[in-house]
């Protein structure tokens, strides 16, 4: 589920956030003439189309990073037993009935 939400999620909203902090952060402010207080920048206001452009550049960048690199980075969860290893393995344990002694 992590997974999803790192290489789907966060590169499609990462180009809006920026924007929005950039708006709130980095612009001049504006001013509510009547109580004083800082406007919030509107969504409707963005440009919606260079930022999904954005959005689907860097999604595409993660993907193909993340399935180029997972074969490097990640190891396979179940490796099956081999012969040897099975025989190993029962003769350890002793049949049931017999006395542990």
């Amino acid at each position: 589920m992590i997974r999803l939400l790192l290489v789907i999620f966060l590169p499609l909203m990462a180009p809006y956030v920026a924007w929005y902090g950039w708006k709130i952060f980095l612009e001049k402010p504006k001013i509510d003439p009547v109580t004083g207080d800082q406007i919030a920048p509107d969504i409707r206001n963005a440009p919606r189309g260079k930022l999904l452009l954005a959005a689907v550049a860097l999604l595409i960048v993660t993907v193909s990073g993340f399935l180029l690199s997972h074969d490097r980075i990640g190891s396979d969860p179940y490796r099956p037993l081999t012969v040897d290893e099975f025989e190993k393995q029962q003769r350890a344990i002793p049949p049931e009935g017999a006395d542990n002694k």
